[in-house]
């Protein structure tokens, strides 16, 4: 797992980097455009959301 190699704050804050731009490219217009926004955001969302669950874990 990436946040085991690279520290779980570092990955956190990439996945949370990953969700904002997907919320600046979903200011598109073009619909293709917003729709990998989505993806993007989608993407950094369960990223951030599976390492901070893991977190509580701990």
């Amino acid at each position: 797992m990436l946040a085991d190699q690279y520290g779980e704050s570092r990955m956190l804050q990439l996945s949370i980097i990953f969700l904002m731009l997907g919320v600046c490219i979903t200011l598109n217009l073009n619909l293709w455009i917003k729709i990998f926004g989505i993806a993007v955001f989608t993407f950094g969302f369960f990223a951030s959301h599976s390492i901070a669950h893991s977190w509580v874990g701990d």
